[in-house]
């Protein structure tokens, strides 16, 4: 499985994506997949916190896709993207339940 990435809604043209180390301020839903046609179960939400989630994109602050992603990305775009679970956590941190059947979505 490779990362996949579908624009929704395109953002401001002209503008220039953010560089490594540029701090990033996003809103997000997380679903675990457990197949390609499953909707999949929320387990992350920005939105349902009521702040977006700020970090320094580029330098592993966060999970890969997330840097990879948001790298590409200009002010108000929004994207939907399915990741494989290499990218859909770090793998050191205890919380992380992701196997190699699952991938996450992000909207």
């Amino acid at each position: 499985m490779t990362l996949t990435v579908e624009v929704v809604k395109q953002g401001k043209k002209g503008l220039m994506h953010p560089q490594v180390g540029d701090f990033c301020r996003i809103n997000y839903d997380c679903y675990l997949l457990t197949d390609a046609k499953s909707g999949g179960r929320k387990v992350d939400s920005s939105r349902d916190k009521g702040k977006p989630f700020e970090f320094p994109v580029g330098i592993g602050a966060c999970i890969p896709a997330f840097d990879d992603v948001v790298m590409r990305m200009t002010v108000g775009e929004r994207v939907t993207f399915i990741c494989p679970p290499n990218m859909g956590c770090k793998l050191e941190r205890a919380e992380c339940d992701l196997d190699s059947a699952t991938a996450c979505a992000l909207h």
